[in-house]
């Protein structure tokens, strides 16, 4: 019974609550997401920072599919490179070549545009030209307008092409401009750079005015390795690139393209909004071919009147099958106007390459079991002495300036290639991004691996790997306009799948609207900038939060003070607590420690990436691992009881009685507690997340698009519900809901026998944390930085908290604090882990009867008539040998 104070207190919450319905009734009727997320078959989403953009069909079609669903951020990417280049004139002192009238922003511009037609327009084959003209009236059918309110026309995308080749050319360096004559006397005749180079080392390298904690930097133009045969760890491919450049035009680097042409390949590639090709160097396709470079830097001899770097790279990945076809098409026309370090990948073969791309000298290197790194810095002697405008007898000044192109990350790299030879994978990819000085002025990240690529995967990260928040000084605050803080947001991976358009076929319209928001009771920080995550765990009256650099504190219950705490050194993945002892998975194993005297029982499996624990039943728990390990471990004992090998991230459901229920690739397994396969089912595409167990069903999302509801007993499908993209998240089940995230930014509600569409909230961005019901509320957190608290039934938002960063509806949608972990309520109150930040925050609503967890999926319903009735009849027999005896 509940007593008068609890009482009063749920009288006083409804009565708020039903305040809040009638208020937000008419807020909630329809969307007010301002993306429009869809064109034909183009489509949108924002997902943890970034854009993520599909076109497919003719070159103006899919160009006008882009204009459409990204005009307000080509608008902006126009007016930040406007703003970028005015400024380096300026710097640079090139206004006696070009005037500046301080009152029109757009006079410098039309110089550019004046530039871009009479030195690159020719060199556009009539396929790329045609989706420019589509990218210009889609922005314009957008109604979307720059500088003074301008359209935007076909040479403003064209500029948007070749901003960097302009400068280079034109101004940087345009006594470079290629004849033999100029190139052989500079060869023979300078002992010096050229007066530019010095300049550059000097003005541009040195610089040091953007900075934060641990962050430094420099205008460097990015770092990249890739790795295959004995380097890796299943011996196929990996590789990483990390973009370095200016930031107010790298941050707005948040834009995935994943284009279907209607010729050639499909490919993905990563760039600022507006752009064709990749500016950031990354590039991927659906022969498995890899694609990536680093420009050499300062610049050598050029050729104006041959094919600029963009046009080549963007043809070799629409139309390349093999390493081959890449360095050809790479090398036809090429210009030498941007060299570059290409490394080049094979999935199919597990061959990679090096192509050295300067004018005169482009060596190739090529093996099957290796590792190159790139870092500005050309290896290749010949190419040092082409760049640098030494004669090749000036080793010790070739040396010193290949030492400052590099800043050490190249001497890094020969490192790291050998403490993690034999090792490398996507997780040890993300450390070596992440260490100085590779990190250093680093503003994403890119990673794929033949595994990944095989399903047209890949993991991406906006901000600094390192995991820390830039924030810009005032000095480049003062410089820029539009120049923002930049968080870490974490790795996210990211499968190319179509996305299906099957909101209008709803019958109901989406809610959106939050104009509350609740109490904090407390917050704890554990101040210091290198987190992505923090998972939270529950025993009685002990909160515990796990960070991702390997500290797991427990914190007061009334405060929120730290109790005492723990050092992995180790980043922690997942928290699963018993009355006695904490399980910990972990970037190296998983570890148990006794809850009271904090002693470690037991580490085990210290080679692997245990990401997915279950909790631990009759002194078994089950370990899942990137590596596609999956272990029975005693719990108490840490001995393991089998394994299976797959051949990608294995997640693993809660304990069941006699059986588990776990996913690795396309597939969902049930095996039984001896470690047999029972069986499995093929969705169609990668699965992400952990099945969830109730009531004889199993539950899980796909990244086709779909969420399945499979029998218990043998794997059949009962139900499957599409959204309008992928599901990365495990669903959460209640007696006749099913409640689940997409990354679609849509959440929806479900009716557990037939699947069938209750209602459904938009957010802002993906969903990727997992839902929670608890008293008359569902509760889940989005990338768009805030935690929902919708109400079960109808799906009105109750409330929303942002702990941090968040996207507004604006452009600058890289701007995000994501929820990524799953939120825990108990006793009335919700606990957050988000970064360094852990909260406690009012639900506002309260469980009456908290049900106890399913542990068995053992007597079904059918046994349980069976033996009912069985009993029933015993009881009659009884009775009637009974009167038949009193007869």
């Amino acid at each position: 019974m509940i007593k008068n104070k609890a009482l009063l207190k749920v009288l006083i919450i409804s009565f708020i609550l039903a305040a809040n319905y009638f208020i937000v009734e008419n807020v909630n009727s329809s969307s007010s997401n301002p993306y429009e997320n869809r064109c034909g078959p183009g489509f949108r989403h924002n997902i943890q920072g970034w854009i993520y953009l599909h076109i497919e069909g003719e070159p103006y079609e899919r160009g006008y599919q882009y204009g459409y669903l990204v005009g307000k951020e080509i608008a902006d990417s126009i007016e930040r490179w406007n703003e970028f280049i005015i400024n380096e004139h300026k710097e640079n002192h090139w206004l006696d070549f070009v005037f500046i009238n301080e009152k029109s922003e757009q006079k410098i511009w039309d110089v550019y545009i004046k530039k871009a037609k009479t030195n690159f327009l020719d060199k556009i084959p009539e396929e790329f030209k045609q989706e420019m003209q589509g990218m210009a009236a889609g922005v314009r059918d957008q109604g979307i307008t720059i500088f003074d309110n301008r359209e935007i026309t076909f040479d403003d995308i064209l500029v948007m092409q070749f901003v960097q080749d302009i400068m280079y050319s034109s101004f940087q360096y345009r006594n470079k401009r290629m004849n033999l004559v100029n190139y052989y006397t500079n060869k023979f005749l300078s002992i010096f750079p050229v007066p530019n180079f010095v300049n550059n080392i000097i003005k541009r390298f040195l610089d040091r005015s953007f900075k934060s904690k641990n962050y430094e930097y420099h205008p460097g133009h990015c770092s990249a390795f890739i790795a295959t045969g004995e380097y890796t760890k299943d011996g196929g491919i990996v590789a990483a690139h990390s973009t370095v450049f200016d930031p107010l035009i790298a941050q707005r680097c948040n834009l995935i393209v994943n284009v279907k042409p209607s010729s050639g390949h499909s490919f993905t590639m990563t760039t600022f909004p507006g752009s064709l090709w990749s500016q950031e160097d990354w590039y991927q396709n659906e022969k498995g071919i890899i694609l990536t470079e680093t420009e050499l830097v300062p610049q050598g001899p050029f050729n104006i009147k041959k094919t600029p770097k963009g046009v080549r790279s963007r043809t070799a990945i629409q139309y390349s099958e093999t390493i081959d076809d890449v360095i050809n098409i790479l090398q036809e026309g090429n210009n030498g106007l941007i060299p570059n370090e290409w490394l080049i990948g094979d999935i199919k073969t597990g061959e990679i390459a090096s192509l050295e791309q300067a004018y005169f000298n482009t060596p190739v290197k090529r093996t099957f079991s290796g590792f190159y790194g790139s870092s500005n810095a050309p290896h290749n002697k010949e190419v040092q002495a082409e760049i640098y405008g030494l004669i090749n007898i000036f080793e010790p000044i070739q040396k010193f300036f290949y030492e400052i192109c590099s800043q050490g990350r190249d001497i890094k790299f020969e490192e790291l290639k050998e403490k993690y030879k034999g090792r490398i994978d996507v997780e040890s990819a993300k450390e070596i991004l992440g260490t100085h000085p590779i990190c250093n002025s680093v503003t994403d990240g890119k990673i794929t691996t033949s595994n990944l690529l095989k399903n047209n995967g890949l993991q991406v990260h906006i901000g600094n790997p390192n995991g820390i928040h830039i924030i810009p000084s005032a000095k480049h605050k003062e410089k820029y306009n539009l120049i923002t803080d930049l968080p870490a947001v974490g790795w996210v991976e990211i499968y190319n799948y179509e996305s299906k358009n099957i909101e209008p076929t709803l019958e109901k319209k989406a809610l959106t609207g939050a104009p509350f928001s609740t109490d904090v009771i407390w917050h704890f920080n554990k101040e210091t900038n290198h987190f992505y995550h923090c998972n939270i765990a529950i025993n009685n009256d002990d909160k515990f939060a796990g960070f991702s650099n390997g500290e797991l504190v427990i914190l007061s219950k009334d405060s929120g003070n730290e109790k005492w705490s723990f050092n992995l050194d180790r980043n922690i993945f997942k928290i699963k607590v018993s009355d006695e002892n904490i399980f910990i998975g972990s970037s190296q194993g998983i570890v148990a420690l006794n809850k009271n005297t904090k002693d470690v029982l037991w580490d085990k499996l210290s080679e692997k990436r245990v990401h997915s624990i279950s909790d631990s039943y009759d002194d078994v728990i089950f370990a899942g691992c990137t590596d596609g390990s999956l272990y029975s471990l005693n719990s108490k004992h840490e001995f393991i009881q089998w394994n299976h090998n797959f051949d990608d991230s294995v997640y693993v459901s809660n304990t069941v009685k006699d059986k588990l229920f776990f996913t690795s690739g396309n597939r969902c397994y049930a095996t039984n507690k001896d470690g047999e396969i029972l069986w499995s089912f093929d969705s169609a595409g990668v699965i992400t997340s952990s099945p969830v167990y109730r009531k004889g069903r199993v539950f899980f999302g796909s990244w086709d698009n779909k969420l399945y509801c499979l029998d218990e007993k043998d794997g059949s499908e009962i139900w499957s519900f599409e959204t309008n993209w992928g599901i990365a998240s495990s669903p959460e089940i209640t007696e006749d809901q099913v409640f689940v995230g997409g990354l679609d930014s849509n959440f929806y509600a479900l009716d557990i026998e037939t699947g069938g569409l209750e209602w459904f909230y938009k957010c802002m961005a993906a969903i990727h944390s997992k839902p929670v019901s608890y008293g008359d509320y569902v509760f889940f957190g989005s990338d768009d930085g805030r935690v929902y608290a919708l109400d079960k039934k109808t799906g009105k938002n109750i409330w929303s908290f942002a702990p941090g960063y968040t996207i507004d509806g604006g452009v600058n949608n890289y701007i995000t604090s994501p929820i990524l972990s799953e939120v825990v309520l108990d006793n009335g109150i919700l606990y957050l882990g988000v970064n360094n930040d852990v909260y406690a925050l009012n639900a506002q609503t309260f469980e009456e009867i908290k049900e106890t967890p399913e542990k068995s999926s053992g007597i079904n319903q059918e046994l349980s008539f069976v033996i009912i009735l069985l009993i029933i009849c015993f009881i009659m027999f009884i009775f009637l040998f009974y009167l038949k005896k009193k007869e």
